[in-house]
């Protein structure tokens, strides 16, 4: 879900260059855990798991700097899983 979720994100919603740059970090952290015998349980592969890793950063990242900016991307979030709800039920 959260690799679905920043596809999204990354297709309609307007995240600054250091927001940017966080999700890139946040997503090769996982490649430098892996390259040190690290191994991912996530039934999604790899990439699922690195998207949701460059996700979680780049909601810790918001927390932290800009808790209006966190809320606003919180209840963007939200609408978008109600939307996908919505498209499941359909």
């Amino acid at each position: 879900a959260q690799s679905e979720l920043l596809k999204r994100l990354l297709d309609s919603y307007p995240l600054t260059s250091q927001e940017q740059g966080v999700l890139a970090r946040g997503r090769n952290a996982n490649l430098t855990a892996r390259k040190k015998g690290k191994t991912t349980n996530s039934g999604g592969g790899a990439s699922a798991y690195q998207d949701s890793t460059a996700l979680e950063a780049l909601l810790g990242y918001m927390y932290i700097r800009d808790k209006d900016r966190f809320n606003s991307m919180m209840q963007w979030m939200k609408d978008e899983f109600d939307e996908i709800d919505s498209q499941s039920m359909s």
